[in-house]
């Protein structure tokens, strides 16, 4: 929208002072209603570094469907919670399961109204190019982990605390412990690529996401750990049919594609 007053008459040094007030008035109340008509023409989408590709991959249709310019904000899940606690707003949020349950104490989402559309799963990289060790079977990965020079991992993300168990589950935390990396809130994966650590933990979709690395297989079953990636319509959001639109697609055929593409399980609901 143009707010520009182009009459300089009225707004000259001739015009009463009465008007120029006035008319500097009305200019910053249509500037306001520009911003407000550009901020209902947005759906803004909140979420972590899991569905933020497979979100970025699917604006075309997804804008499509809810007539609006879809804004993606993503952010590591420990910082989310906090941007919204600061006023942050958004339409829908895509987040870990852990995450989504801080929103709802903060009243930003409901707790009747989460959908399961995604399981991401604790998971093993290596720099590209480089050999990829065996991790199939239980033996096979205790022995990669063991022969290991450095393992790079997270201390502040829940991957960090769930390799810890795995460690633990393994029984090798004490033998692997000198060769631990912790990049506390950095992510652990920029240290296999700049080759500051051979192996990097994370999850699945933050693999398949990240340039110079490459996954490993999945790990065994019996040390494999999921976790919930689940969508929600803000509590405040004025585009309630827009967010319900968007959030129904992320169980479509299209979106189940672009889940499996970026190292993930789909959730059918029901």
């Amino acid at each position: 929208m143009d707010v520009t007053l182009q009459s300089s008459s009225l707004l000259g040094s001739t015009a009463p002072p009465r008007f120029r007030r006035t008319l500097a008035s009305l200019a910053a109340a249509l500037a306001l209603a520009g911003t407000v008509d550009a901020r209902a023409a947005e759906l803004r989408v909140l979420t972590g570094p899991e569905m933020g590709p497979v979100i970025a991959a699917l604006v075309p249709r997804l804008e499509e469907l809810t007539d609006r310019t879809v804004v993606i904000d993503t952010a590591e899940p420990g910082y989310i919670p906090g941007k919204v606690d600061e006023g942050e707003a958004f339409d829908v949020a895509v987040v870990d399961e852990a995450t989504a349950a801080t929103l709802v104490k903060l009243g930003k989402i409901s707790p009747d109204r989460l959908w399961c559309v995604a399981w991401d799963q604790l998971a093993l990289g290596v720099r590209s190019g480089a050999t990829k060790p065996d991790v199939s079977t239980d033996d096979a990965l205790r022995q990669t982990l063991l022969s290991a020079k450095s393992i790079a991992f997270s201390g502040d993300q829940i991957s960090g605390a769930r390799f810890r168990d795995l460690l633990a589950q393994l029984d090798i935390a004490v033998q692997t412990e000198p060769k631990l990396i912790d990049t506390g809130n950095r992510d652990p994966l920029e240290s296999v690529a700049e080759g500051r650590a051979e192996i990097g933990v994370s999850f699945g979709a933050k693999l398949a996401a990240t340039p110079g690395i490459e996954a490993l297989e999945r790990l065994p079953w019996s040390f494999q750990s999921f976790t919930a990636i689940v969508a929600a319509v803000a509590t405040d959001t004025t585009a309630h049919g827009p967010a319900n639109r968007l959030v129904d697609y992320l169980s479509s055929f299209d979106a189940i594609r672009a889940i499996h593409r970026y190292g993930m399980d789909a959730a059918l609901n029901e």
